[in-house]
């Protein structure tokens, strides 16, 4: 009997005969042994298994088909499938000794003709489990008829009587000593049955017989380990980084070895970032090979920076943006303390340094980051203008610079605007008064005259009807010789309260004998002056009670 180490995926044998026989491989043709190994359903190889499934040993019953010799027959634990396959030797001229034991299974296969055996297990096979089984095949040239070559197959089935799922076939052979083969298979649903025999497919002329040998099948279909990896990141510059190999089914027995570093556990630590294989033996001495990579852990933070609302004021932030590396992040900055939450707030502008460290350790300083205060809001010009006779110009104008737009205006503290401009102000001292859109201010000074030389008729703004003597009525007060005179007051609904032709005539405060509320109220003035132009004065009469 001839041993041959076979490799199907990542999966071979590890023991002592294998390796022996590399060296008697040396002058073999491949081709003569070649085989097929039907892949998962999602293509993956032997040992790449993605699913989570897990399996036991599934034991076969009369491995060795022990029996006596018979035509049309099964051995022991196994039925008949097909036509009439044979308990050899001595039946039709095959006189091949046996691999193991006393007898060995012979069948026949054509597309018109098929012979074969089968077993129900006695547990079935899973889904998404990988299974090995190795066995024994030769290939004779004439079986009662001339064959073309050998072939096997392995199917499973949930009905004794069907070929299900071809599980592995190899392709056609045409040694006819005994060679050791390995199948390798992951069904895609469980399966009670287990079918053996030559294969549709082995490339023979539809007139044609493709037969095989058969002895020495394993004991058992091994479950092949569900393996996964795992493995952490090294930090950038450093050697802290991890792989792990896990075994799903949890089993003990074992063995590892990685390269490179040679070690020899399933979990290896401090290592740099790189590529390493590990090779996994169970118990049988089957092996399955896994490559990973530990990548470098490299941490991404971005900056994002809130300036201050107005210039010196300590309300900016820096709220950080990290990916990569292993969360959650912690954060620190100079003095302050280590914080989990990204952000520092209540920072004045500057320039600043921040670190961010992840939950393996691995760290990275960002620095330069510069928080510039704003534009200063300032009042670039103010601009006055003396009361006259017809108010019609503002009395102060400003105009900012700086800051944050838009901006409002105010010249009391208490009324804001968003005109620039103040109008119908009686002459006085004022703090004017600038906010910007973050509510930062600014104050000047305007001073406000009144120039009344030029005005025919001056009018007053406010008036006080308590019949106190002092300033009861409102009256317009001429300075020259007016003609065509009219004064007519109105309400802040447009309604008339007062007209009047007669310039020594004011008003009380009064209509219909009812003393008006406090107020504004509109006069319009209407007069001809004494170079014969004809005026219009409007204006805003402030009536106070009390």
């Amino acid at each position: 009997m001839l041993d041959v180490l076979r490799y199907v995926g990542d999966v071979t044998c590890a023991n002592f005969r294998c390796f022996g026989l590399l060296l008697l491989l040396n002058g073999f043709t491949t081709g003569a042994l070649a085989q097929t190994a039907v892949m998962p359903p999602d293509g993956a190889g032997l040992g790449s298994n993605n699913s989570t499934a897990t399996g036991v040993d599934i034991p076969i019953t009369n491995p060795s088909f022990e029996d006596g010799a018979q035509v049309d027959a099964a051995p022991k634990g196994w039925f008949k499938f097909g036509q009439t396959p044979d308990i050899q030797p001595g039946i039709s001229d095959i006189h091949h000794a046996p691999s193991d034991g006393n007898t060995y299974m012979g069948c026949l296969h054509a597309p018109f003709y098929d012979e074969a055996i089968g077993q129900q297990l006695a547990a079935p096979m899973k889904a998404g489990v990988t299974y090995t089984v190795s066995f024994d095949l030769a290939y004779p040239p004439y079986y009662s008829t001339g064959i073309c070559s050998g072939s096997f197959a392995i199917y499973g089935s949930n009905a004794a009587a069907e070929k299900q799922v071809l599980l592995w076939h190899t392709e056609n052979f045409m040694h006819k000593d005994w060679q050791r083969y390995t199948a390798v298979f992951t069904p895609a649903t469980d399966l009670r049955y287990i079918i053996i025999g030559p294969d549709n497919d082995a490339g023979c002329a539809s007139s044609r017989y493709t037969a095989t040998l058969f002895d020495n099948f394993a004991t058992a279909l091994h479950a092949l380990p569900v393996i996964s990896t795992e493995t952490t990141g090294a930090c950038a510059g450093s050697e802290n980084g991890s792989a792990r190999v896990k075994i799903a089914d949890n089993t003990t027995g074992y063995q590892y070895l990685w390269t490179p570093g040679n070690y020899t556990t399933a979990t290896v630590n401090n290592l740099p970032a790189g590529t390493y294989n590990v090779r996994v033996t169970d118990a049988m001495g089957i092996v399955s090979n896994r490559t990973v990579t530990v990548g470098t852990t490299a941490l991404s933070v971005t900056p994002h920076i809130t300036p201050p609302t107005c210039s010196n004021r300590n309300d900016a932030a820096i709220t950080l943006s990290t990916v990569g590396g292993k969360a959650p992040y912690t954060y620190s900055m100079s003095s302050l303390a280590v914080r989990d939450v990204p952000q520092f707030s209540n920072l004045a502008a500057g320039t600043y340094s921040v670190s961010v460290r992840d939950a393996a350790g691995c760290a990275t300083v960002v620095d330069g980051i510069d928080i510039d205060n704003p534009p200063v809001l300032r009042i670039d010009n103010i601009t006055t203008h003396p009361i006259t006779c017809d108010n019609e110009e503002p009395q102060v104008s400003i105009v900012p610079d700086g800051g944050v737009a838009p901006y409002s205006y105010s010249v009391d503290g208490i009324h804001w605007q968003a005109e620039n401009s103040f109008t119908r102000l009686d002459a006085g001292n004022y703090e004017v008064l600038v906010s910007d859109a973050n509510h930062c201010q600014v104050s000047g000074t305007a001073s406000v005259t009144r120039n009344d030389a030029q005005c025919a008729v001056v009018v007053p703004n406010a008036f006080t009807p308590n019949n106190d003597g002092r300033n009861d009525i409102f009256k317009p007060r001429a300075y020259a010789n007016i003609m065509n005179y009219r004064l007519t007051i109105y309400n802040r609904w447009g309604q008339p309260l007062f007209d009047t032709r007669d310039p020594s005539t004011g008003w009380n405060g009064y209509f219909k004998g009812q003393l008006q509320e406090a107020g504004a109220y509109v006069w319009v003035l209407i007069y001809r002056d004494a170079q014969g132009q004809d005026r219009k004065q409007t204006g805003a009469v402030t009536l106070v009670r009390g």
